[in-house]
C-alpha cells in the first residue's frame, strides 16, 4: 500500500520525468507511452496496489464469517437404544442391523426429532467444525454417550451434563481442551471424558 500511494504521489507531482528505469519493461513502457499517458498509468498502478489489498483485508477481517448452527449444512448420527425404535416407513430410519437402528441427520433439522429424543442413547458430532455443546442434548434424557471427536470445543458445561442422567461418556478427541480441567470434571461428575486416543 505504501508503494501505491508514493506511484500516485509520483504521477500527480510529476516525480518521475527525471526518472531514468532500469528495468527494461520499465523502460519499454516510459518510452511507448507519452509523459501524460505514463503519469495517469503509474497513478493507475499505484491505486491498484492500494484498493486490491484493502478489497482482500474487508473480504478476510471485516465481513462476519458465519459460525451459526441453522446456517451449517453439517450431518450428525444418532442411535437408538437397542430394538426400542424400528419403523422402516419413517424418514428418519437408516437401519444399519438388526439390534440397533441409526439416524443420520442434518443438525439444523434436530427439531423434527423431538418427540424422539427419548429413544437415542448415543450421538455424534464428528467433523462438524462445532464449537459448543448443544441446548437440545439436554432433552435427551436417555443419552448415554455424546462423540465430539474433531471438533473446537474448549470446555463442557456442568449444569448441561448435570442434566443428563444417563450420560456415562462424552468423547473429546481432537478438541482443544484443557486435559487436566477434564480429568478433574470427570471425577466430579462420574463420567468418562476422553479427550485423546490411548
Amino acid at each position: 500500500m505504501l508503494t501505491g500511494t508514493f506511484l500516485i504521489l509520483a504521477s500527480v507531482k510529476n516525480w518521475h520525468k527525471d526518472f531514468v528505469p532500469r528495468k527494461l519493461y520499465v523502460k519499454l513502457i516510459k518510452e511507448t507511452l507519452s509523459p501524460i499517458a505514463y503519469r495517469y498509468f503509474t497513478g493507475s498502478i499505484g491505486l491498484i496496489m492500494i484498493i486490491v489489498p484493502m478489497f482482500l483485508g474487508v473480504q478476510e477481517f471485516i465481513i462476519p464469517k458465519t459460525n451459526k448452527l441453522e446456517e451449517r449444512t453439517t450431518d450428525i448420527t444418532i442411535k437408538y437404544i437397542d430394538g426400542t425404535y424400528k419403523s422402516p416407513n419413517s424418514e428418519l430410519s437408516d437401519s444399519k442391523g438388526a439390534s440397533t437402528a441409526y439416524t443420520i441427520i442434518s443438525i439444523n433439522q434436530i427439531d423434527k426429532i423431538r418427540n424422539n429424543f427419548n429413544l437415542f442413547d448415543s450421538i455424534s458430532f464428528e467433523n462438524i467444525n462445532i464449537d459448543y455443546f448443544p441446548d437440545f442434548l439436554c432433552d435427551m434424557k436417555n443419552m448415554e454417550v455424546i462423540n465430539f471427536t474433531n471438533n473446537n470445543l474448549n470446555d463442557l458445561p456442568v449444569s448441561k451434563i448435570q442434566q443428563l442422567p444417563m450420560l456415562r461418556k462424552i468423547i473429546l478427541v481432537n478438541n482443544p481442551v484443557d486435559s487436566l480441567k477434564m480429568q478433574k470434571l470427570e471425577k466430579d461428575l462420574n463420567i468418562e471424558i476422553i479427550t485423546s486416543i490411548q
